[in-house]
């Protein structure tokens, strides 16, 4: 699996189904609050086996956000 999937798994099982999205797409354009964000993340890090800081978890913006903070902390357990 790649970031990008599983970014796109876990937005669309907290929030619901994307059929298009661009990496500059904002949280707050998919109606993401705050919640949503630390949710989402606690999933990434189930999948990753990772633990991430809460001042990682409040630097996320967009969804190029996620996928980058995916890609660092499951550098060994996605693929490219």
């Amino acid at each position: 699996m790649t970031a990008e999937e599983l970014v796109r798994r876990v937005i669309t099982e907290q929030l619901a189904p994307i059929t298009s999205y661009v990496m500059e797409t904002s949280l707050e354009e998919l109606d993401a609050d705050s919640l949503d964000a630390v949710r989402m993340v606690q999933d990434f890090e189930e999948a990753l086996d990772v633990e991430v800081s809460n001042q990682e978890i409040s630097k996320l913006k967009t969804v190029g956000d996620m996928v980058e903070l995916v890609k660092r902390y499951g550098k060994d357990k996605i693929t490219a």
